[in-house]
């Protein structure tokens, strides 16, 4: 693996179905995972595996059967800035954040520091995790509310098709 690359994601399924059927199957229908994620995935070494080894996405699952996603990113070069941002919950997969009035939601002209992907960064840094902005929802600059930031690009795209579809 090359060095500038830090693996940030490790999703984990179990196959609850008492229907056998492909790894894609299970995992586009029943997890909403994208067709162009699972090929990304399975180009990765141990990108798709199924109760610790690696799978092809036309392998059969069945129930009981644990299907472990890894992916592996460049992580983000955002400028950090201290900004309070006030952090509302957090998982392993996501984290939401209740966005101020008058803050854009990423860096743009006039607009190089001070914005959510900044203060997340920070955020992020100061824990010492790598960090990509991954936003799946997002609101004006001058709107206030919650915001849904996915830590991983899995993750990422199964929020985006969620939040598409009034699902979040």
């Amino acid at each position: 693996m090359r060095k500038d690359v830090v693996s940030l994601a490790e999703l984990r399924f179990t196959m609850h179905l008492p229907q056998p059927m492909t790894a894609e199957q299970f995992l586009r229908r029943h997890k909403g995972v994208s067709h162009r994620m699972l090929v990304r995935l399975k180009r990765l070494p141990n990108g798709i595996c199924c109760n610790g080894r690696q799978i092809r996405t036309i392998d059969m699952v069945q129930f009981g059967d644990e299907i472990v996603l890894t992916d592996c990113e460049v992580p983000s070069t955002l400028a950090p800035s201290a900004a309070a941002v006030p952090v509302l919950g957090e998982t392993d997969s996501y984290i939401v954040y209740n966005k101020p009035a008058g803050m854009p939601i990423h860096p743009s002209l006039n607009n190089y520091t001070n914005s959510i992907a900044n203060a997340l960064a920070y955020y992020f840094q100061s824990q010492g995790k790598p960090f990509i902005f991954r936003c799946c929802n997002r609101l004006d600059r001058d709107t206030s509310g919650l915001t849904i930031v996915s830590k991983h690009l899995v993750s990422g795209s199964i929020l985006s098709d969620m939040t598409k579809y009034r699902k979040v």
